[in-house]
């Protein structure tokens, strides 16, 4: 199966291209399993597959499908003004402290608004301090 996620990946990207990398695991009826991020790496993204694929990945055996998501650009949104401009339907929000961090995914049902939205990642993710808030795109693997 990482052959798969590489071959698939690298028909792209670099191996030692530099990027966030994202990972969700489905069961056979499309049920969640694991989902897990890499972000503000240094590592390359061969390494990053075979991290999260050795340490996180591999231990389930009820594999239906993987989705790996390769972060396209970053820009962190400052103002107040930025984030209400941020379309729900097209980005991915990272909201994130010094210690903490929570995700969500454009088009996420029943998230009609941004408020809504980084409401939903501060409750979940216990983020109530002054946070950085950075909206991104990705490229999505089905594998």
């Amino acid at each position: 199966m990482i052959e798969t996620i590489k071959t698939s990946i690298f028909k792209k990207y670099k191996k030692d291209d530099i990027k966030w990398l994202f990972f969700s695991v489905f069961n056979e009826q499309w049920e969640l399993l694991m989902s897990n991020w890499v972000v503000y790496t240094d590592k390359a993204l061969e390494e990053l597959i075979d991290l999260l694929y050795q340490g996180l990945i591999k231990k389930h055996t009820n594999i239906g499908s993987i989705v790996a998501d390769v972060v396209l650009e970053t820009v962190e949104v400052k103002t107040p003004q930025e984030i209400q401009k941020i379309s729900t339907k097209d980005f991915w929000v990272l909201l994130s402290d010094w210690n903490k961090s929570g995700v969500v995914l454009p088009n996420t049902k029943w998230i009609n608004n941004i408020q809504e939205w980084l409401k939903l990642i501060k409750e979940k993710h216990d983020l109530w301090n002054n946070v950085q808030v950075v909206k991104f795109k990705t490229d999505r693997f089905a594998i």
